[in-house]
């Protein structure tokens, strides 16, 4: 798909489901774990009282950073998104939350941060939840990648979550071993293969470590929900039962449960 198309498609559910968590994914029940596994990650990095300032790239109509601030009322979130009625939506879904002395958010592209005036260059975590994979080009989602590293002070992070081929495979042998269909990204995707990711990442940032905190939803989601049904359902009670069980683990479980799950999280430090 063509970078213009896939801006096209943003902008159509932009404007579509304007505040709402649907402009952003289908499914609710992973945005829930997307939150906890960015929740989790920051206190990794900076503890309970967070980090002093944080930069979300791809921030859609805002509900991660928004979400956060809740747990982190210390840290300033800062986003910024290429689609300016998703950037309105989070100015709307800001001041509604009233979290408004705690993010701002702004227009900009993940291809050309360094020339944003609003930006200060001295984050202490950049983050992105299913950003790149909307670069169409492995050499693109390299040059975000590279961006986003440049948004951060040395010795700072980057944190993914980003759609991973690799772990989409395996979904998809159970699919096919339970005599179900294999799935396909949506054409505005392009997956990452973990292999480029990492390496690619080398030129500014080390890998600290990864998680495959989706596995066990998206197993119930993807594979035993259309075993029973026929089709994948998003408000599948069994789907949010799981979801509620992750929620609830003690940490160090969350990765427990196979490499199965399209999302990814992987924690980079900057290193130059």
């Amino acid at each position: 798909m063509e970078l213009d198309d896939i801006r096209a498609h943003w902008q159509g559910w932009a404007e579509q489901f304007k505040g709402d968590i649907r402009a952003t994914t289908k499914t609710p029940t992973i945005k829930l774990l997307e939150i906890d596994a960015l929740k989790r990650a920051i206190e990794k990095i900076a503890g309970t009282d967070g980090a002093q300032s944080i930069l979300e790239v791809g921030c859609g109509n805002g509900h991660n950073c928004i979400a956060l601030s809740k747990f982190f009322p210390q840290t300033h979130f800062t986003g910024v998104d290429y689609i300016g009625d998703m950037v309105k939506c989070a100015l709307d879904n800001r001041d509604a939350q009233q979290a408004t002395e705690q993010a701002d958010f702004y227009e900009g592209n993940v291809l050309d941060l360094d020339s944003h005036a609003e930006l200060t260059g001295e984050y202490d975590i950049a983050f992105t939840d299913r950003c790149l994979i909307n670069l169409n080009s492995v050499e693109l989602q390299l040059q975000g990648l590279a961006q986003i590293a440049h948004q951060v002070k040395i010795g700072g992070h980057v944190i993914l979550i980003e759609n991973i081929n690799d772990s989409y495979s395996q979904q998809n042998a159970l699919r096919e071993h339970a005599g179900l269909a294999a799935r396909t990204p949506d054409k505005f995707n392009l997956f990452f293969n973990e292999n480029e990711l990492t390496e690619g990442a080398k030129p500014h940032l080390q890998l600290v470590r990864s998680e495959n905190f989706a596995s066990l939803h998206d197993i119930m989601l993807y594979v035993i929900t259309p075993m029973v049904s026929g089709k994948v359902d998003y408000e599948s009670p069994y789907v949010k039962a799981v979801t509620d069980m992750l929620l609830s683990l003690p940490d160090g479980l969350h990765d427990s449960f196979g490499g199965f799950g399209q999302n990814r999280l992987y924690v980079f430090r900057r290193t130059q």
